[in-house]
């Protein structure tokens, strides 16, 4: 909801300025790249509980593979789908590139824009359809093979050694030649620690007091208001305390066990990938740029306002329809994998 907040904020400008940046306001920029911190830092606390646990419960290394495919793929593809329509839409339906081109692009877009994201069929900034999302998947990806691997070298969790070859190569390759920004994965390993903070019982009891919470709340206003942006060691920081808090079982006065904020959690992953997507219709195809840039900045919050609960109902129907179907197949997929080794 806050990259959403945010997407929001840089439409308003877009439309008065012609320039696709980050909101002059340091409080709009922070709110964006502030949740992606706090997302890979989701990432790295569970899969390090995982690797922790590994050796009391060993890591099924086939159904990590599987569940991590089946959680970002299906509704990934979706959203191409989508932006694919409206591609075709723009252009009238009408080929504009040579078909080798029009599948090179296209196939970019659907490997997560690990190799780029170019437009598509001749449509100028293409990437403003879903405001270039996909390129926190890059790193949320590289996390899936490359903590894995360190992590079964590192704490001893087994895993053949041909996987573990395999997986290495990638991880260097994947380094090489997808311009992977190492700042950009130092969110990870705030989530690593918080992971370690929350399993000693001193820390993790002072972690749920009133004093956590005022610590948790300070550090994430002095990350949001005190820095341009927060992809800086001092902001990071600041967001490695507050997540380390929260993740240690401070509930910030119990707004995080509230069923809405559950819920909103459960769809985030469509928020994410779809928001952007809804900003586009709305923004560029419905009004047009000039009517928006016409438009008082209270009546187009307002609007922003009675978007919110349409992006939010329809963020429930992908997760009901394509997300969810997805995670419980897990199961029946593996034992179909498995099932010609057992004969």
């Amino acid at each position: 909801m806050l990259v959403y907040i945010c997407h929001a904020a840089s439409w308003f400008y877009f439309c008065r300025t012609d320039q696709w940046a980050a909101p002059p306001v340091s409080l709009y920029s922070n709110l964006g790249s502030g949740a992606v911190i706090l997302f890979f830092m989701i990432t790295a606390f569970l899969f390090t509980n995982k690797l922790l646990d590994a050796k009391v419960r060993p890591i099924d290394w086939a159904q990590y593979a599987t569940s991590r495919l089946l959680r970002l793929a299906p509704l990934y593809l979706f959203s191409m789908l989508v932006l694919g329509l409206i591609v075709a839409g723009k252009t009238n339906f009408s080929a504009n590139q040579p078909p080798s081109l029009l599948l090179q692009a296209s196939a970019q877009w659907l490997l997560f824009t690990l190799f780029g994201s170019p437009d598509i069929n001749a449509l100028k900034d293409t990437w403003l359809i879903n405001a270039g999302v996909a390129w926190s998947l890059k790193y949320e990806v590289f996390f899936y093979v490359a903590y894995p691997t360190f992590g079964a070298i590192l704490l001893g969790s087994r895993m053949p050694k041909r996987w573990l070859c395999v997986l290495l190569g990638i991880v260097a390759a994947w380094y090489l030649f997808t311009q992977v920004r190492p700042l950009f994965a130092v969110p990870f390993i705030g989530g690593v620690i918080a992971a370690v903070i929350a399993r000693q019982p001193v820390l993790s009891t002072w972690a749920k007091s009133t004093y956590g919470t005022i610590a948790a709340i300070a550090a994430l206003l002095g990350a949001l208001i005190a820095f341009r942006l927060p992809f800086g060691y001092f902001p990071l920081a600041l967001y490695s305390i507050f997540f380390s808090i929260v993740a240690s079982g401070n509930s910030l006065f119990g707004m995080l066990t509230w069923s809405s904020a559950r819920k909103l959690g459960e769809v985030s992953y469509s928020i994410y990938l779809l928001h952007a997507i809804l900003l586009y219709l709305v923004i560029e195809c419905a009004f047009g740029r000039s009517i928006i840039a016409a438009t008082h900045p209270a009546t187009y919050w307002l609007g922003i306002l009675v978007l919110t609960p349409v992006l939010i109902l329809l963020c429930s129907v992908t997760f009901t329809f394509i997300e969810r179907p997805a995670m419980d197949r897990v199961g029946s997929i593996l034992n179909l994998l498995r099932k010609p080794s057992n004969r």
